[in-house]
């Protein structure tokens, strides 16, 4: 009889994903609507994330858009005091 396989681990991306949708979640705003907010892209925005695209300017964006949902930028760039 064959053992079970082991399943797959969560890719620690997913994992980053979901924190980063936890803390816009916290401030009172989706990760969709912070990024429609500031002109960024939805779908670029989840890749970056995701590490599908991992160029200069994604790593830039995926290092805004974390400290973004860490309260360390505002949540609308036309809020800032």
């Amino acid at each position: 009889m064959q053992e079970p396989k082991e399943q797959p681990q969560e890719k620690d991306f997913t994992k980053e994903l979901r924190q980063i949708r936890i803390g816009f979640m916290e401030r009172g705003i989706s990760l969709n609507k912070f990024c429609g907010q500031n002109g960024i892209d939805y779908a670029n925005a989840r890749k970056s994330i995701l590490r599908l695209k991992n160029g200069e300017k994604a790593r830039a964006l995926r290092q805004y858009i974390l400290e973004a949902s860490q309260g360390k930028h505002p949540i609308n760039c036309n809020e800032a005091v």
